[in-house]
Formats: structure tokens, sequence, C-alpha cells
């Protein structure tokens, strides 16, 4: 029995999905399991800021990379690489100010200034993340994905 190619990635997106949400899942439990009350609180408290801050601090370049790259593929290593400066740029300034300042971020995040040293992991851990969303939605403006 053949599969349209359609179908074959509705199949596989649903699939890994599905396997995701289990990961994330069997995360927040081993997460629960290991960490005390309150450490697993700011994990869960970070992992909801990345979600907020993630789409400003990338100015949601993702979204805009694929639709630039997947138009012209004859300019998309140009675009990739002026998304990537901005995402650069942005990360030294917001990492400085947040070096500058750890106790206000901390307290504008955690809600208490006990926290300072975890500001600047905060912000290495967004940069990440938003490496991540960008390399991936380069792909997708691809089509490889």
């Amino acid at each position: 029995m053949k599969f349209s190619k359609f179908l074959k990635d509705i199949l596989f997106t649903g699939f890994s999905q599905v396997v995701v949400l289990l990961m994330g899942v069997i995360f927040v439990k081993m997460m629960a399991m290991v960490l005390d009350k309150d450490s697993f609180g700011l994990l869960m408290l970070i992992r909801r800021w990345l979600g907020v801050i993630q789409p400003i601090l990338t100015l949601n370049l993702a979204m805009s990379l694929i639709k630039f790259v997947s138009a012209a593929k004859e300019k998309q290593e140009h675009f990739f690489k002026v998304s990537l400066g901005v995402i650069n740029l942005i990360f030294v300034i917001v990492t400085a100010i947040v070096c500058i300042l750890p106790k206000t971020f901390s307290y504008l995040l955690f809600n208490s200034p006990e926290y300072p040293q975890l500001t600047v992991i905060f912000a290495v851990f967004t940069y990440s993340s938003a490496l991540f969303l960008l390399i991936y939605s380069f792909f997708r403006g691809e089509q490889y994905m």
C-alpha cells in the first residue's frame, strides 16, 4: 500500500508531536521527583517566562524567515545571516543589561532578589532556544521539515 507524501507528512508530524508530549510529561515527572518544591517551582517559572520572552527577543523572526526563505531560494543564506545577526545583537544587549542589573531582573522574573545567578543562566537558555528556533525555521522554509 502506497501513501502520498502529504499523508506521510501528517502521520510523521502527529507521531512526533505525541513523542514530544510524552517526553515532556516524563521530564516534568522526573524533575518533580528530583527537585525540591522551590527548585521545581523555579524550573516551571523559567519555562513559562521562556514562552513569553522568546518571541519578544527574537522579534518573531522565525515566522518571517520561513516565509522569505521559501519565497526567495536565491537569497535564503542572506536572510538567515541577517536574522542571526539581529538575534545575536539583541542577545548581547539583553545579557549586558542583565549582568549590570542582576538583582533587578531576579526580582522581575522570580519576584525575589534571591536568584541573581539564575538571570544570566536564563538569558543564555533563552538565546540557545532562540537559535534552535531560528535554525528550525530556516529548514522549514527550505521545506526540509
